[in-house]
């Protein structure tokens, strides 16, 4: 039993490492996609109310479990390398009138948000693991262990994701 749990637990990690990449990939891609030549005019950021962003974000990372989910988490890369692109694609805007200081300061926001869009995909995956694996136990009337572990692990993730949203948001709403 240990053995699978261990084997379990290292294709997690690599799943996580799997979407970090692609994260990384997409930010490229944004940056080198977004070549523009001349001023791109003034960027205005508006600084919204702190629970705009704070809903926002949870209702993005509530879909991204569901597409977890739903998917056993093998389609949250698409909206992971959509939102990677953009990013990249900013920057890259942003870096022909702003500082990197600036740059840095606009998305600083993005240390404790991206984690929690991390999580949110890991939790996705982790839940539609846990499920298929409740139900083949059931089905086949397999005395089920750690299902108390999977559930407080569910919990932690969630309410870890939710505080680094809720950081976030706080640094999103100070204005520019």
């Amino acid at each position: 039993m240990k053995s699978r749990f261990l084997n379990n637990e290292i294709k997690f990690q690599k799943y996580i490492i799997i979407h970090i990449c692609l994260f990384a990939i997409g930010i490229i891609v944004g940056i080198l996609a977004s070549k523009t030549e001349g001023d791109i005019g003034k960027v205005s950021f508006f600084s919204k109310p702190f629970h705009v962003y704070f809903f926002h974000n949870i209702l993005s990372c509530l879909l991204f479990i569901l597409l977890g989910f739903f998917t056993y988490g093998l389609l949250t890369w698409l909206p992971l390398m959509y939102n990677a692109f953009f990013l990249g694609a900013a920057i890259h805007l942003l870096s022909y009138q702003a500082s990197i200081v600036k740059i840095i300061y606009l998305f600083a926001h993005g240390l404790f948000e991206i984690p929690a869009i991390f999580l949110s995909i890991y939790l996705g995956r982790f839940l539609s693991y846990s499920c298929y694996h409740h139900l083949k136990n059931r089905i086949l009337k397999r005395k089920e262990t750690g299902r108390d572990k999977k559930f407080t692990t569910a919990i932690i993730l969630f309410l870890t994701m939710n505080a680094f949203l809720f950081i976030a948001s706080i640094i999103e709403s100070i204005p520019k």
